[in-house]
């Protein structure tokens, strides 16, 4: 993987997995909790494999992807 498509990917889990909330009035809370799910599908698709359909189902029930 190019290490701007590295770069791209580390961001947007960092924008999108970290749970926090935009809202300028709430306290920011900051949840890491599918970072970890995240860097593990990252490192799947680096070999060029797929990942498992659990694992997507996994990602994307993390509190980053109900935010959205």
């Amino acid at each position: 993987m190019k290490k701007a498509q590295k770069l791209l990917l580390l961001t947007f889990g960092l924008v999108f997995f970290t749970g926090f909330s935009a809202d300028s009035q709430t306290q920011r809370n900051l949840d890491f909790s599918g970072f970890e799910q995240f860097l593990l599908i990252g490192s799947i698709l680096e070999q060029d494999r797929e990942p498992k359909q659990e694992e997507w189902d996994r990602l994307f029930e993390t509190p980053g992807y109900e935010i959205l």
